[in-house]
């Protein structure tokens, strides 16, 4: 019997909980507010050492409660935003970290080299799925995120999304993981070499990827403040007094709550600053619908003060009432992307926008202050993966934080911080490339769906032929 197989038979079930409670710990600190993003990749390696010699139903237990205890902590929020209710949305992708345990339990049975490459290919596809494909989605705190603080390490968006930084984390991870289970055998080495090399090529491949190339060479200036647009029209009338005058101005998301083109005072207001300072502004507003609807609507107003384009929200948060949801994806103005607030959560709105002729992105967003500091930072680290994936800088006006300016290569180059409130002034540039993943990667993830589908469906299948 070799090493790995009689550890993994003498393995305790408190020995599977303690190894399950630290890759949990670890996975929570790579993220912020922690941000010890080198953690993500090793992370899983207790997780995978748990799961060893577990049979299915165990490993979805042991799944779940990994699930349980990062959610529950990295959302504890929830709470705050949702109420009780708040208490058993962390649940959710929960599931999705027992779904993943189960499947690589199921998959012990297979070679070495299937496992590991079976490991990422699952929880790629149970990402995917649970981030993008159902009711209850959401995108947030998965392993690319975690590593938004280090362009190098995520240039491998721009192939394959951060679906694919994913990837290459958790391969590393599982390679780590078998090179622990053998560390006793001869052939041990080539796994830790492998995962070395699998680091090296994707440091590698980042480093001739940064600094992205371009100027900036269009000023702007977006406005943080969650006090109603006569605050955001007082700091930009500031800002244009004390800095000058940039091109464009960009206001939050719901900056006018109301429907500023039925309100006269309002839109005369709006327009008028645009026409008498030759601006022009983005901002977010409602535009009323049928019944008590209403459209979450960014509008662009030119230098003349005309009505030159509108954007509605394309994913509405879930139990919020925040509007019906849109289905364009057209710049405005013809090359101005938008993305509202928790569209940002989504590589499909980015990469669509990008794809119609969108050359920059701009992220008018709303984060409530009272929510507290750690929503923002979650929210905010989602920003560069969508600049690397696109290869676009994006301008990101936040109602209390984090505005940001990001470049190309998911560097971000300003911020203004958590309940501040003021004008994040500064240059973007414009590009119309289209990257390799927003050609034909997006791809990446529907294929590790798939895959991860059929060896469901096959595994079923032979326990049912095997009864």
């Amino acid at each position: 019997m070799v090493v790995g197989q009689s550890r993994k038979a003498n393995l305790q079930l408190k020995h599977r909980l303690g190894l399950t409670l630290a890759a949990a710990v670890l996975y929570v600190l790579s993220f912020d507010p922690f941000g010890l993003w080198p953690l993500a990749w090793i992370a899983l390696v207790p997780l995978i050492l748990a799961l060893r010699g577990a049979n299915p139903t165990l490993a979805f237990r042991l799944g779940m409660l990994f699930g349980v205890v990062v959610f529950g902590i990295l959302l504890h929020w929830f709470v705050t935003v949702f109420g009780l209710f708040g208490v058993l949305l962390p649940l959710v992708p929960a599931l999705f970290m027992g779904l993943f345990a189960l499947m690589h339990a199921v998959s012990q049975r297979r070679p070495a080299w299937l496992r590991i490459v079976f490991a990422p290919v699952f929880w790629v596809g149970l990402e995917f799925f649970r981030s993008e494909l159902w009711c209850l989605r959401f995108s947030w705190l998965t392993p690319a995120y975690s590593q938004y603080s280090q362009p190098v390490l995520i240039q491998t968006a721009q192939l394959l999304g951060c679906y694919g930084v994913t990837f290459f984390i958790v391969a590393f991870n599982v390679l780590l993981a078998e090179y622990v289970i053998r560390v006793r055998e001869s052939k041990s080495l080539k796994y830790l070499a492998s995962a070395l090399a699998l680091f090296a090529l994707v440091a590698g491949y980042g480093l001739l990827r940064t600094p992205a190339e371009g100027t900036q060479e269009i000023p702007f200036a977006a406005v943080q403040s969650e006090r109603g647009f006569e605050t955001c029209l007082a700091l930009s009338k500031k800002h244009l007094q004390e800095h000058g005058k940039p091109k464009l101005f960009v206001w939050p998301e719901y900056a006018a709550r109301l429907d500023v083109m039925k309100e006269a005072r309002a839109k005369e207001t709006i327009t008028g600053f645009c026409r008498e300072q030759g601006v022009s502004l983005i901002f977010g507003t409602t535009e009323t619908a049928q019944g008590d609807d209403f459209y979450n609507t960014a509008l662009l107003i030119n230098a003349d003060g005309e009505v030159a384009g509108k954007y509605v929200k394309a994913y509405p948060v879930q139990f919020f009432r925040d509007g019906i949801p849109g289905d364009s994806r057209e710049p405005l103005g013809g090359n101005l992307g938008i993305l509202i607030c928790y569209d940002l959560s989504y590589p499909e709105v980015a990469r669509n926008l990008v794809r119609n002729g969108a050359s920059v992105l701009i992220a008018p967003t709303m984060d409530a202050c009272y929510w507290g500091y750690w929503p923002h930072l979650q929210h905010a680290a989602l920003a560069p993966l969508r600049a690397v994936e696109t290869r676009r800088w994006l301008v990101r006006a936040a109602s209390s934080g984090i505005s940001m300016l990001v470049s190309p290569d998911g560097t971000v180059r300003k911020t203004l911080g958590y309940a501040e409130e003021g004008v994040l002034a500064g240059k973007y540039g414009r590009n119309t490339q289209l990257t390799p993943y927003v050609k034909f990667g997006y791809l990446f993830s529907w294929l590790c769906l798939l895959a991860t589908a059929a060896f469901a469906c096959a595994a079923q299948l032979y326990s049912l032929l095997s009864r």
